[in-house]
């Protein structure tokens, strides 16, 4: 008798060429020595009040200042904080292009994104770079034509995503004439010129290079709906989810500060806001880098579903409960003034107490609502499965059975191929295999 040979299955993990390695740990390097030298500069102005219109990102005025030292919290300690999310925020973009980098080295797309995020840095806390750049001239061309390659990976991953291809054909030609452009661009103004321009020269380069930014990011919806397949779709979700969030957050933020006079004014609100705001940017900003990570490693694609749906529903939700609270407010308050002559504590109490009662059934209503609406198959899905329950509940014979069971597989989860094996029983059962014709995606 022959001895069992053990068959060993061997993982080969197969790295980048060389020359990509060195480039990547170059640039990662370059960006890590602007932070390490930078920061502190960075950190000693925000520590220090400034005088409006003189003041950087995150540092506060001296009435700011001082309101939010009275509420225990002094301006060395505010600067701490700040730089703790900033580098939390720096932290997170290296290392998911470091894990990008390790884990998905033989795609081209993971690596162009692996560098891409390493550039993020450099793009998003603009401010810490050009510290360096300002104590030493010798680095302002390198910094901003870094700050034109970031800008010019953006437009080229709007092309490319997921699988690497430039799609539509067209805009192959057209990022290669992006990276002059840029380079251009970015030579000839800083970036915190651009990202809150002052004379109409720098408000009209900053909007023509958003805009054309958020044209290029047209280019995804084209492919998701001409050219991905599922897994792709998936992919894109969780991209266009994070961008989307980034974008809202920065928009919010920055619209506050520009449409709100009281925000602006030195004081208690405009300490809280760059606290607080600052705070829930840095949080959108891991958000925003976990989508990357996982669009590319394909971890738990299918959770986008869920995220989004749930987002649907609660902001409409909560954006119906305020127009309903608002109007009932509005309303009892026009009813009862003329018998109280005064606003009436009872409207609150009533308009809380209906927004209360209402919750629930709204929430379900709105619910369906936007499953039936973009979520159809979903909503079908859940249908078809009842329908089945009962059949197999009440039906005996198996051939219908099988039948129902085929059909409803095959119409809440899409295969590829499906097949239907069945052991040997008592049954006489004529077809021991049936398959269903071959779905592409």
């Amino acid at each position: 008798m022959a001895s069992n040979k053990k068959r060993q299955s061997l993982l080969v993990v197969k790295w980048p060429s060389a020359r990509v390695i060195v480039a990547w740990v170059i640039l990662a390097g370059v960006v890590v020595w602007f932070f390490v030298v930078g920061f502190p500069a960075w950190h000693d102005q925000v520590a220090t009040a400034c005088a409006p219109p003189d003041c950087i990102f995150f540092q506060l005025p001296e009435a700011s200042a001082r309101a939010i030292a009275g509420l225990g919290i002094p301006l060395g300690v505010y600067a701490g904080y700040m730089g703790s999310l900033l580098l939390l925020d720096a932290l997170a973009f290296l290392i998911a292009s470091v894990v990008i980098f390790l884990q998905s080295a033989q795609s081209r797309m993971a690596l162009f994104v692996s560098f891409m995020l390493v550039l993020a840095p450099l793009l998003v806390f603009f401010p810490v770079p050009e510290a360096v750049a300002a104590a030493r001239p010798f680095w302002h061309i390198p910094l901003r034509l870094l700050h034109a390659a970031g800008i010019w990976s953006l437009v080229v991953f709007s092309s490319t995503f997921p699988n690497g291809r430039f799609v539509p054909g067209w805009s192959k030609p057209l990022a290669w004439l992006a990276a002059p452009i840029l380079s251009v661009v970015s030579l000839s103004y800083p970036l915190s010129d651009l990202a809150i321009p002052t004379t109409s020269s720098e408000r009209l380069v900053s909007f023509a290079l958003y805009a054309f930014i958020g044209g290029s990011g047209g280019l995804q919806l084209y492919r998701y709906r001409h050219q991905a397949n599922v897994v792709e779709r998936q992919q894109m979700k969780w991209i266009a989810a994070g961008f989307a969030l980034f974008v809202a957050g920065g928009v919010i933020y920055i619209l506050a500060y520009v449409l709100f006079q009281q925000v602006r004014v030195p004081g208690l609100l405009n300490g809280l806001y760059f606290l607080l705001g600052g705070t829930i940017f840095s949080v959108i900003q891991i958000l925003f880098v976990r989508s990357f990570a996982i669009a590319i490693l394909r971890y738990r694609l299918w959770d986008i579903d869920v995220i989004v749906r749930r987002t649907l529903i609660y902001t409409v939700l909560t954006a119906t409960l305020g127009l309903i609270y608002l109007a009932t407010v509005i309303l009892l308050q026009g009813l009862l003034q003329p018998l109280f002559r005064q606003e009436s504590k009872v409207v609150i109490v009533v308009a809380t107490l209906l927004v209360a009662a209402i919750f629930t059934p709204l929430r379900r209503h709105i619910q369906d609502v936007i499953d039936v609406r973009f979520y159809r198959r979903k909503f079908d899905a859940g249908k078809t499965l009842s329908a089945f329950g009962a059949i197999a509940r009440d039906e005996v014979d198996l051939e219908v059975v099988i039948s129902a069971l085929m059909k409803v597989v095959d119409e809440t989860m899409q295969p590829a191929q499906l097949s239907l094996w069945l052991a040997p029983s008592s049954y006489d059962v004529s077809t021991r295999m049936r398959v269903l014709g071959t779905r592409a995606y």
